[in-house]
């Protein structure tokens, strides 16, 4: 079966860029590398897409686990 005969197939390049988050999700030194950039009043760091990408991993995690136990709470 041949793919995309007699349909409009669009491609598109991407950019892919992977790194190794685990030392700061897992580690003692991660946890000290995310409260340093919390207590920074340093606001360029945000300007970083690597931390841009860390962050809304953290947030997103967090907050679906975070809204798990609170709909168990109310079920309770």
């Amino acid at each position: 079966m041949k793919e995309g005969v007699g349909k409009h197939v669009h491609s598109y390049p991407v950019k892919v860029i992977s790194t190794r988050i685990d030392w700061i999700l897992n580690e003692n030194i991660g946890k000290q590398f995310l409260e340093a950039l919390y207590k920074s009043e340093n606001l360029e760091y945000y300007n970083i897409m690597y931390l841009r990408t860390l962050i809304e991993h953290i947030y997103r995690t967090f907050k679906k686990k975070n809204q798990t136990v609170q709909k168990f709470r109310l079920s309770l």
